[in-house]
């Protein structure tokens, strides 16, 4: 009997020199095609991995190409990304670097570049008591209400209190309604005033680093660079190593009103010649800037959605490639169960349990909260099948959706044997029952809608 078919799931293809690399998103396997049409497949199964569930993406190098794994935020996660990198050299040989919890940002012909402060965070003031599902004034013996039958504060509407001096064709003028939930409620006679709404003077930028800079080499060894701004990307042109930093944190501006703001971050870039080795320090005042970019979030956005038509492409225009008779495609799996295998999977199955258990909702109506029914009813979840092919598999109705009965399969590993459940796949669960047109949809599962 022939093998069963095992497609590649390509990630977009890159060019090293004149080579062609196409890397698979999943397995541990490149196709490389040759300038004369020649492929060779490239695979890694013993390569070190993050303890968790990673994605994968792909940094091209002067002399080669690195395949990054950095883990996903997985339900069980409680420390910052891990990462490791497989390289693809010249001449086809793989090695494998543990690079922790550092960041890529790019690689010249001597390794991988990597900081732990990939981009400046936007500062947010915080009260000092932040919200917490604790501090919610209900009791669990509080009685189950069915939230149609909770009575909503009548519609009202609110705008932006006109000025006299205003141009009428004045565009950010307009009304938003609400029934108050989520948004600061006036105590009775209270006005609502321009001044109430007015944003406060946002601080002035700070300048950002010092940052120590990391290049990790095929053979493990680690070369260190102090910058005193924080750097985003390294790469090499023209021969030279250019640095893009940020030299302040985000800039924030007010619009005229002092209704709304926006901000951004200045990018600059300098180039550093390393012909005769590493600097130990740069201070970047030092050499000569150019200004790169218009910054966050107009630039990175468009990179973002730059590279989400990248990897959809890569889907569509590729001709299948069957990698059932590859040898090595596969990643070498442990031959007993991991230890914490289980504790992962009552994890899931405590996400999945929870869907049916009631929530709280607040009204603007009486100034309460109340403990509403679950729109999950008759949920029924089972795990099925062994490590690394275990499922959480979950049969409910919901709510919204009237009669209509779906079952939901949460594969909780992956390829390499590593936990995969996003934190939030409950959430985006919800989304997906909210928004999908299910009209006409077949029950082809035993009158189930598979999600």
């Amino acid at each position: 009997m022939a093998p069963k078919s095992d497609l590649m799931n390509p990630l977009p293809v890159e060019m090293t020199g004149n080579r062609r690399f196409m890397v698979d998103a999943e397995r541990p396997v490149a196709l490389v095609t040759e300038p004369d049409g020649e492929i060779h497949f490239v695979t890694w199964p013993d390569a070190e991995l993050p303890p968790l569930g990673a994605t994968a993406s792909v940094t091209t190098a002067p002399n080669g190409l690195w395949v990054v794994y950095t883990e996903d935020d997985v339900v069980t996660a409680i420390n910052p990304p891990r990462t490791t990198a497989v390289f693809i050299a010249e001449d086809l040989s793989v090695a494998s670097v543990n690079i922790g919890e550092l960041t890529d940002i790019g690689a010249d012909a001597d390794g991988l570049w990597c900081t732990s402060e990939p981009y400046p965070e936007v500062e947010r003031p915080r009260d000092e008591a932040e919200f917490s599902p604790e501090d919610i004034p209900l009791d669990d013996d509080a009685p189950i209400e069915d939230r149609d039958d909770l009575r909503q504060a009548p519609l009202q509407l609110f705008s932006r209190v006109p000025d006299d001096d205003a141009d009428d064709s004045d565009s950010s003028f307009g009304w938003t309604a609400t029934r108050g939930i989520g948004f600061s409620r006036l105590d009775a006679g209270e006005e609502l005033t321009n001044e109430a709404l007015e944003l406060p003077t946002p601080p002035e930028p700070v300048a950002t680093g010092p940052v120590t800079l990391h290049r990790y080499r095929p053979d493990g060894r680690v070369d260190r660079l102090e910058v005193d701004r924080l750097v985003s990307e390294v790469e090499v042109v023209d021969g030279r190593l250019r640095l893009t930093y940020h030299p302040t944190g985000p800039i924030q501006r007010l619009s005229a009103d002092r209704m709304s703001g926006s901000f951004s971050y200045p990018i600059e870039s300098i180039d550093l010649d390393v012909s005769n080795g590493l600097p130990a320090r740069v201070i970047v005042s030092e050499f000569r800037a150019t200004p790169k970019g218009k910054g966050f979030p107009e630039e990175w956005l468009e990179d973002y959605m730059d590279d989400l038509r990248d990897e959809e492409l890569a889907r569509k225009i590729q001709t299948p490639i069957d990698l059932s008779a590859v040898p090595g495609s596969r990643w070498h799996l442990a031959t007993e169960e991991p230890s914490d295998a289980q504790n992962q999977v009552g994890a899931v199955l405590d996400h999945v349990n929870g869907l049916g258990e009631p929530g709280a909702m607040w009204t603007s109506a009486d100034d309460k909260w109340h403990r509403v029914r679950s729109d999950y009813r008759d949920l029924s979840v089972e795990v099925v099948g062994t490590w690394p092919d275990t499922e959480v598999v979950a049969e409910f109705r919901y709510a919204p959706r009237g009669e209509r009965r779906f079952r939901f399969r949460v594969p909780i590993f992956n390829a390499a044997g590593r936990l995969c459940v996003h934190r939030y796949f409950t959430t985006y669960l919800m989304e997906k029952l909210d928004t999908t047109d299910f009209d006409g949809v077949d029950k082809t599962s035993g009158g189930f809608i598979e999600l």
